[in-house]
């Protein structure tokens, strides 16, 4: 009856390590799916980073616009002097915003892409462990197994596993 209880507790333990393998895989899998939800931020935050840049180099346009009218409507020459700087100015801000702009964006979605890579290492890491515990289980079933199987003869009642008394020589005459 005792090898009874070493079959049930092997069986168990191929149970119990596909029931962590299932439980691992399942992590990867919420890992992966979050990996690649944060390299399409990164995409998206990249993307309205250039879209703003754009947004302000033709804000500033406009504002190049603006002054010059407002500087010829003062009788100001508009092709010298401050009207240049006034434009100048102008243009080097509005560059320097749009610059800034995707600069930030290029940052965070850096950081974004960052993530996800070390997610989609999290999940490599649990599928990992998910064969470990698979193996480790098949080895403890294996174990229980033979285990069973060599304590059959003392499960019987016999106190020795085998009858070694024809081994010796002198007992053959």
């Amino acid at each position: 009856m005792a090898w009874l209880a070493l079959v049930a507790q092997a069986g168990g333990a191929a149970i119990n390590a596909q029931g962590e393998k299932a439980s691992a895989n399942a992590q990867a899998d919420q890992l992966t799916m979050q990996a690649n939800q944060d390299n399409q931020t990164a995409d998206a935050t990249q993307a309205a980073g250039y879209q703003a840049a754009r947004r302000i180099r033709t804000q500033g346009q406009t504002n190049v616009g603006a002054a010059n009218a407002s500087l010829a409507a003062s009788g100001v020459d508009v092709s010298q002097g401050t009207a240049t700087d006034i434009r100048t100015k102008i243009t080097q801000n509005a560059e320097q915003d749009a610059m800034t702009a995707i600069l930030n964006a290029d940052s965070k979605a850096t950081n974004q892409r960052l993530q996800a890579f070390y997610e989609t290492q999290g999940a490599a890491d649990a599928r990992k462990a998910g064969q470990q515990a698979l193996a480790k289980g098949a080895l403890s079933a294996l174990a229980g197994g033979a285990k069973s199987s060599s304590g059959w003869k003392t499960a019987a009642g016999s106190t020795s596993s085998a009858d070694t008394s024809f081994d010796t020589p002198s007992n053959y005459g």
